[in-house]
């Protein structure tokens, strides 16, 4: 091969494996001591991503569960005021009773699935992850790089118990601690660009139903108030 090619084909090589994510490793280690540790810590990450990800589920659910019974409250104070309206009385108390309804059930089923509760224990079993793998790293540094197979096992049952004491993670927590990663365990490229979108896609769809429920309310007062027209053709009610 003519020497100016042999760099040029390198250099074409090395940007495809960068397209392509194809070095990426995620448990680069020499042996199973240090697979396993990078396994722990890429664990104790995507519970840690996992937690975050219930806290700010939780936040979403606080805020909706305020705001949509404001809402509520302003629209039986515009029918008290006077103020012309583009739906008659029987609508609206209709329209009232319903997204009433609603809220209660979307505060009950908040309420129901304890993300707070859930979030922290996530959180704790990512600390004792960590601890453990404090642990191993320093057996293994003391043992000159060498951990005994039978104390590998003890750990393996440690780490066991742990993961299985509380919920796993699901593959979108997963997904943000790969996007998190950098050196040989980072994705790049296309690949990247594929996980990110696919994490922020399913991030959007775990927000529909706050996004959905203030968005009724929202329309429903426009139409209420002479704005907008969204929802007049289906309750047909013209003044």
């Amino acid at each position: 091969m003519h020497p100016i090619t042999l760099p040029l084909v390198q250099a074409i090589q090395r940007s495809w494996d960068w397209l392509m994510s194809s070095q990426t490793n995620l448990h680069a280690g020499n042996n199973p001591t240090e697979r396993f540790i990078e396994s722990m810590k890429t664990t104790a990450s995507a519970r840690f991503a996992a937690s975050v990800r219930l806290r700010y589920k939780s936040k979403a659910y606080f805020i909706t569960s305020t705001i949509f019974p404001l809402g509520l409250i302003l629209i039986a104070l515009l029918q008290l005021t006077g103020i012309p309206l583009k739906f008659n009385n029987q609508v609206l108390t209709a329209m009232t009773a319903f997204l009433a309804v609603s809220v209660l059930v979307y505060s009950v089923t908040a309420g129901t699935a304890h993300h707070e509760v859930r979030a922290e224990q996530l959180n704790e079993c990512g600390d004792r992850i960590k601890k453990l793998v404090r642990s191993i790293e320093r057996e293994y540094s003391s043992g000159g790089g060498q951990l005994a197979s039978d104390k590998l096992a003890i750990y393996e049952h440690e780490y066991h118990l742990v993961i299985t004491d509380t919920e796993p993670h699901n593959r979108n927590d997963f997904r943000r601690t790969l996007l998190d990663m950098k050196g040989p365990a980072g994705v790049t490229g296309l690949v990247r660009l594929i996980e990110l979108t696919q994490y922020y896609f399913l991030r959007f769809i775990e927000h529909i139903p706050h996004l959905a429920l203030l968005s009724v309310e929202v329309v429903f007062m426009s139409d209420m108030l002479g704005y907008s027209a969204m929802l007049k053709p289906l309750l047909d009610t013209p003044i």
